[in-house]
Formats: C-alpha cells, structure tokens, sequence
C-alpha cells in the first residue's frame, strides 16, 4: 500500500507542476500567437474579398494588432487559471492519500500541516512536491513506531473542540492502551532489550492486516470526535418550542381549515397569541391557540399569521392558502356492447385507468398541468414508476382479492404540495346478457332478451353479450362461451363467438332451457365468470302468461 501512495503522490504533483507550465508558456506565446494568427487571417480574408495583396496585408496588420491585444487580455488569465488547476488536483489527489494513510494507520497531523504551508502558496504549490514529501515522512515515521508522535499532536489538536477535556482524556487513554499492547511502559521510554528486539523484529506487511495495523489513539481520537459530533446533533435534534398543526394542510375552495399552535411545555398556557388574516387582526387573548378560518375561491390567497408572546420567547409563524381542485376520473379496460351508452365498470382484476385533471394556481395565474408533478398511491403505497413531473395519468391491472382499488394522487409546484385528492374504485361483477340475432339487422342490441319467452316461429338466434370482462382477456381468446340445452352442453358453428342458432324439429310443444357460461381463463383474473339462462316456450301457447319475443 506504502507504494501506491507514494506513486499517487508523485502523479499528484508532477500533475501540478506540468499544468502550471503549460498555462505560464500558454502566457507567453499567446500574444505572439495571437497577432500572427490575425495577421494570416485578416490578409486571407482580405485576398478573397477584394484580391488585392497591398490591401490584405494593411487588413492583416490591423488584424495582428487586435489580437495581440485580446491575446494579451487572455494572458493575463493564464497563470491564475494555471493555479486554480492545480489547487484543484492537489485538493482532489491529496484527499485520497491522506485517506489511505489513515486507512493504513500512518497518517500524522504535524507532518500534513507542514506540507500543507507549501500547497497554500501559488508559485510553491507547483515546485515543490509537498505531497511526495508527506507520504514518504508519514511512512518513515510508522515504520519507526512512531506512535506517540503523532497521536499527541492529534490529541491536542482535538482538544480544542467542544469538550476538550474529554476529548483529550479518551485521546490519551488510546495512547496509553497502545503503549500497554506494544510492551512499553506507560512513560513511553523502552527498555534497551525492547529496542534490540525491536530492530532485529521482521516488519509486518501493511496490505497484510490493515485492520490490526490501526493505532489504538486513531481509534479513541475517532471515538471522542463521534461523541461530540453526537452531542451536537442532539442539541440540533431538539424539537422547537412551538409546532403548528393545520388540517387540512392542502384546502380546497371554501373549505374550513384549522391552525392549532402546540408548545412543548406548559409556557403556552400563560402566552399571548394574537392572529391577523390578511393583515386583520381577528383573535387576541392569552391561550388562543387555535383559529378557525374558510377559505376563498379558487386561487384566491389567504394569508394567516400568528404571533406567540409568552416567557419562553417572541414567536411568529405565517402561512399562506391558495385554493386548488384535483378531480379524479376513471374507465375500466373491459368489455361492453357496441354503441353501449353506460359506464365500463371495473371487475376484479382488469386494467384501469385514473386521469386528474388540476386546476391549481400561483401568483394569480392558472399552472398548466405539465408543470405539476403527481406522486400516485395505490391501496396506500406509493408507485414511483408512474409518478412524476408531467404525469397526471395512472394505469394499473387491479388484484382480484380486492373489493375495491383506492387510488390517490398529490400534487406538487416545484416544492410545494398544492393538491391532494383519491378515489375508491369499486368492484362489480361480470355479467353475461341474452340478445337476438336477425340475419339482416344483426344483433339487435336495443333490448335485452327476458329470462322466458315464447318462441314466434321455428327459429331463433341467440347471441350471448358478455359485460364487465377484462378486454386485453377477450382480445387473446381468453373467455370461451360454453352453451347447455337442457342441462346438456351443445355447440354450433358460431358459438365460439357467443351465437347459438335454435330449431324447432316437428310439430310438437314443449319448454327448453338455454343457458351459457362465461369464465376468463386467465390466472390473475380468473374470479371473473358469469352465467345465464333463458326458457323458451316453442309450439303451441301455453296458457301460463309469458312473455313473446319483444317482451309484450
């Protein structure tokens, strides 16, 4: 590891000394370059406007003198560009060597800070190597055991945070454990058979335990920095003296809204509260807490502030209320007649679709709904995959255990929620309806068959209309129609498609029932199935009142 560092070091400042260089000739030959770049230019285009030689090279001249100029203007930036570059790889670079050094426990505060002198300074930041230097000393004095040089320093630079005496003790009580696991007294002084052992002792490779290799004051420094770290943010976790609770958070028009103002403590109860709306005072008194206001129309602002006076403090809170209006429209994917005039409802399991349509404002102008960006939940958790700027529609395949889908939606402006709103999608069950099929109109879809009928003539043609199946199901052949006359399964040449052609055979009377069967075969919606049957009187009228074919 020791070589690594080293070689990272000397890319790191060889890095600063060729960029340094290459921005101080870049101020050298830039006003040179400059005007004989615009001398060549201003001649060349000088030839090809005019074709004359005498006046391309006055052009040219004058050309020359302005860019020596701009050149020269863009010099003067060279070295402090040059600098820059090079604090930008030095801090870059020497952030990672002083990581690995302390990874590998052979990091020292007193040799960094000296290194650091140099890296400070524009002109020596680039000449001299300071980085190679560091590593190379902070590996020498590790591999000498130079243990308590460096872990004093860090005490003491420690000390200086908040709760330097605890600091400083932990600090030294890793000084001390590691004096006790390396066999020296606790004085620091070795004894002269340790230092013979010591020398005569083979070095333990870095790479080898880079665990084991870290000094026992590296870890009581990072244990007292991790208490005071924890002291402060605790002191920043403690909550503030006064919260404010809103319901609803995000109102609609003339909507009641209610601010309560909660303490921590008792000290509200002797405090002053006053409340203005709109710049109107409107409630004063000792222990007001809550106010009570309706908001205005759509877009119309409400400004509520309110001032806390009690022995804890002067508070004042202000909240501003901008009406908006998410409505929330849904369709279900399924399946229903042509020129059906009602709702698609949603069966278990089929895809649907919620679309909300916004109407916020901001400073007096309508946002337009591209500009506002929905976070969608479904049955409570969130969908991030459809949420987003722009993205005001959701699609989703329901679950077919549930009684019902609970889609909601809120709605932002940059970083402020304007609006919120959610809708339940109930659960209906398929159904499958008895039609007649004429031969030249078709399906007559303006009246469905009743459950008994008597049959006018020798034949009829009955089509099965399914409602409320998944569509995408239907599509791919999913949901099969399976026919009985009389309890016993029958087919025809059509009855795939939901058509069943009957014929009466002789001359006698009789009650036939037919029925059908619809079931979705797919796995994840395989609840929707659907029934129904229809009693035919063919023959002679029987004296029982039935219905004919057009229900009369």
């Amino acid at each position: 590891m020791k070589w690594f560092l080293i070689g990272l070091a000397l890319i790191t400042d060889t890095l600063q000394f060729i960029f340094f260089f290459i921005f101080l000739a870049l101020q050298w030959a830039t006003p040179y370059g400059s005007g004989a770049a615009g001398a060549l230019g201003g001649g060349y285009i000088c030839w090809t406007l005019s074709g004359g030689i005498v006046e391309g090279i006055t052009n040219g001249a004058a050309c020359a003198v302005a860019g020596g100029v701009m050149g020269a203007a863009a010099s003067a930036f060279a070295v402090p560009l040059g600098a820059a570059v090079g604090y930008f790889i030095g801090i870059t670079f020497g952030s990672v060597l002083v990581l690995g050094l302390a990874w590998g426990g052979m990091f020292y505060p007193d040799l960094f800070f000296r290194s650091s002198v140099f890296k400070v300074i524009p002109i020596l930041s680039s000449f001299v190597p300071a980085w190679t230097i560091m590593v190379r000393r902070c590996i020498k004095r590790h591999e000498q055991g130079g243990l308590k040089q460096g872990s004093t320093l860090l005490s003491t630079a420690l000390g200086l945070l908040p709760g330097g005496d605890l600091v400083q003790k932990v600090a030294n009580v890793g000084v001390q454990a590691a004096n006790i696991n390396r066999g020296r007294p606790q004085t620091g002084q070795q004894t002269p058979e340790e230092e013979e052992k010591q020398k005569n002792s083979p070095r333990t490779p870095l790479l080898s335990n880079r665990f084991a290799d870290i000094k026992p004051a590296m870890k009581g420094a990072a244990l007292a920095l991790l208490l005071c770290l924890g002291l402060t943010a605790h002191a920043q976790a403690v909550p503030p003296p006064i919260q404010y609770v809103v319901n609803p958070e995000v109102p609609g028009p003339h909507e009641s809204v209610t601010i309560e103002v909660q303490g921590v403590g008792s000290f509200l109860g002797s405090a002053t509260l006053a409340w203005t709306q709109d710049g109107k005072t409107v409630k004063e008194g000792v222990g007001e807490r809550r106010y009570t206001f309706v908001t205005g129309n759509l877009g119309e602002k409400t400004t509520i502030k309110v001032s806390t006076d009690s022995s804890q403090g002067f508070f004042t809170q202000t909240f501003s209320f901008t009406p908006s209006r998410i409505n929330l429209l849904w369709e279900a994917d399924t399946t229903v007649p042509p020129f059906y005039t009602g709702k698609a409802l949603y069966s278990a399991g089929s895809l649907y679709k919620v679309v909300a349509f916004p109407t916020v404002y901001s400073g007096g102008a309508r946002v337009l709904p591209q500009a506002l960006s929905y976070q969608w939940t479904r049955n409570g958790d969130a969908v991030p995959e459809q949420s987003g700027l722009g993205r005001n529609t959701f699609s989703y395949a329901g679950d077919q255990l549930q009684a019902a889908e609970d889609v909601g939606v809120e709605v932002y402006y940059g970083n402020n929620r304007v609006g919120r709103a959610a809708i339940s999608i109930p659960t209906s069950n398929p159904q499958v309806l008895f039609y007649q099929y004429d031969a030249l109109r078709g399906t007559l879809y303006d009246a469905a068959l009743p459950e008994a009928l008597s049959l006018v003539g020798k034949e009829i043609t009955v089509k099965a209309e399914p409602y409320f199946f998944s569509t995408t199901a239907r599509n791919q052949g999913a949901i099969p129609f399976v026919w009985t006359l009389n309890q016993q399964q029958t087919t025809g040449p059509d009855a795939a498609q939901g058509l069943l052609t009957l014929r009466q055979a002789g001359s006698g009377e009789g009650v036939a029932t037919l029925g059908v069967s619809v079931q979705n075969s797919t796995p994840d919606q395989f609840v929707q199935t659907a029934q129904r049957s229809l009693q035919l009187v063919f023959g002679a009228q029987s004296s029982t009142p039935l219905l004919n074919l057009f229900g009369l």
